[in-house]
């Protein structure tokens, strides 16, 4: 039986998916190694002043992982549930940007950059989505 391959863009947002999910649980173990870091990260808007998001990171990461594993296999509810959380993300991260009347240059720059890259992960896995649907199981 020939193998078929994963679609292109498919295979694309869930290597990204895959790599913010390893970089998430690298970053929590750094804070641990590292205590210094949860400075940097606050200053860059990534997690709340004093390492308090840290711990969302490790949650985050291997649910990422999990997702990006399950798109590389094919995978019919992973292809669901990175729909719903590229989603849930964006709606999350607009009402952080529309509440936030008072935002800073550099946390406006940061949560744009973070609604550009998950619309575009959004937007590989909808405009493939019937090739993907043909293979997964």
């Amino acid at each position: 039986m020939e193998k078929v391959s994963l679609p292109i863009k498919t295979k694309i947002a869930a290597w990204l998916i895959l790599l913010f999910g390893i970089s998430s649980i690298i970053l929590f173990f750094a804070w641990l190694i590292i205590p210094k870091i949860s400075k940097l990260l606050s200053s860059l808007y990534l997690v709340a002043e004093g390492g308090k998001g840290f711990v969302g990171l490790l949650i985050l990461g291997p649910f990422l992982v999990w997702i990006a594993r399950g798109l590389l296999d094919k995978k019919q509810w992973a292809w669901w549930w990175s729909v719903v959380f590229i989603g849930w993300s964006i709606a999350l991260d607009l009402i952080w940007i529309l509440t936030l009347l008072l935002l800073t240059k550099k946390e406006f720059v940061v949560h744009l950059a973070l609604m550009i890259i998950l619309f575009i992960l959004g937007i590989l896995l909808f405009f493939d989505r019937k090739n993907f649907w043909k293979i997964a199981t």
